[in-house]
């Protein structure tokens, strides 16, 4: 009977232990529980191998806290046992990852650059069935079907326009929701925000400023080529003009200088060297009022040109840039009352030459972030895992822009 019983015991053992691994491995691989974020989740986190982007967490027009809860899911994937983590960041980084311009029938996009970059394994094609990543932006969605989508393809939307502008109605579409994954925009929710540049503190070039200012002819100029815009700014200017002489350059005025508008076309040093050399004052005027939205017509002025920036716009300067480096057209209370100040300051030179130099201490500094370096190591990775429920929405939340106050 102690035979019989010793035998058994031993038949259990050696069960245990020959199974033992099975049972570890079934624990080892089970999917984690939903995990609770600002994003909203509502579905499974799949391998990284081999899941669809159509299925990653989706995020609706109101789930997005910030830009940290975009990114949540990495957490998620490193509290993975060892075994499946590592699998998964081998596969990842093998290979080379293809990125796409989605354009039909238009010209060209100038390619991504992806050297010096941490993950520069990444190139440019122009084979759908190739791209890892499929760049749209909002004209190559006006009136063009959706391209078919490989299953491990993912999306991306990129832009730099404001949201209000009339070509963003052709994204209310029911074929587009659930389809992005990522998005390179200038709203700070957007998986990178899209920056057109930023400031950093400098020493004071040594100039003679009071010459500067005696040298100066004109008191404001402003470049400008789209005139009917949601900001409503040639109402604005025209106002005032009653209390201020203003240039208008570009297709929206009698001046000339440059190939197109504020972007000056070819001529942009050109047309710098004459707003520094004569002009007191520099309309950056944007064309919405819409939040995050701050361009080139602000940075531009701190390439070394010798003109103050007269600011208007949805960007909360104050919060980001430093006082008294611009004149913020929200500080006054109308267009005439603004335009009465530029003509006394314009006329006072102590005042002038303390925030022209107030100014000069700052300049345009390099972009902090390459999207091409982002966008490579994102494809890779395959992070950040989501889905916009609805891009049109999200765009368009009440809040991002609104209609001008001021008039």
């Amino acid at each position: 009977m102690g035979l019989n019983r010793v035998v058994y015991c031993l038949l259990v053992i050696i069960t245990v232990l020959c199974y033992a691994p099975y049972v570890l491995h079934l624990m080892r691989v089970r999917k984690p529980q939903p995990h609770t974020t600002g994003v909203e989740q509502t579905s499974e986190l799949m391998k990284i191998s081999d899941s669809d982007p159509r299925n990653w967490s989706t995020l609706g027009k109101t789930n997005i806290k910030g830009i940290e809860s975009l990114f949540i899911k990495k957490e998620v994937l490193h509290n993975q046992k060892v075994s499946f983590h590592s699998m998964a960041i081998t596969h990842l980084q093998s290979g080379e990852k293809n990125i796409m311009f989605w354009n039909p029938g238009k010209a060209a996009r100038s390619p991504l650059d992806f050297r010096d970059c941490e993950y520069s394994a990444c190139a440019m094609t122009t084979t759908l069935r190739k791209a890892d990543v499929l760049w749209l932006d909002v004209n190559s969605l006006k009136s063009e079907a959706l391209p078919p989508r490989p299953p491990n393809q993912i999306w991306l939307f990129g832009s730099r326009d404001p949201p209000d502008l009339p070509m963003f109605e052709h994204l209310d579409r029911q074929d587009l929701n659930n389809q992005v994954n990522w998005t390179w925009y200038l709203l700070r929710g957007s998986t990178w925000q899209a920056r057109y540049g930023h400031l950093q503190e400098r020493p004071l070039p040594r100039k003679q400023y009071n010459e500067i200012f005696h040298r100066k002819s004109h008191d404001v100029a402003w470049f400008v080529s789209q005139c009917d815009r949601p900001s409503r700014r040639m109402e604005y200017v025209k106002r005032m003009r009653t209390q201020v002489g203003v240039h208008i350059y570009g297709l929206c005025g009698n001046f000339t200088c440059g190939s197109s508008g504020y972007h000056m076309g070819n001529k942009r040093e050109e047309c710098l060297n004459l707003l520094s050399r004569n002009y007191k004052f520099y309309l950056a005027f944007e064309n919405s009022f819409c939040k995050d939205y701050v361009t080139e017509k602000f940075f531009n002025l701190f390439n070394d040109v010798d003109t103050i920036p007269v600011v208007r716009g949805g960007f909360q300067y104050h919060k980001f840039f430093p006082a008294g480096i611009y004149i913020d057209a929200a500080d006054f209370p109308s267009p005439e009352s603004l335009g009465a100040y530029l003509r006394e300051l314009a006329r006072d030179e102590q005042r002038y030459v303390r925030l022209l130099k107030r100014k000069n201490r700052f300049t345009r500094a390099e972009k902090p972030v390459r999207i091409a370096c982002e966008l490579c190591k994102a494809a890779h990775l395959r992070e950040p895992r989501q889905v916009y429920t609805n891009l049109y929405r999200w765009l368009r939340a009440p809040g991002n822009c609104w209609r001008p106050r001021d008039l």
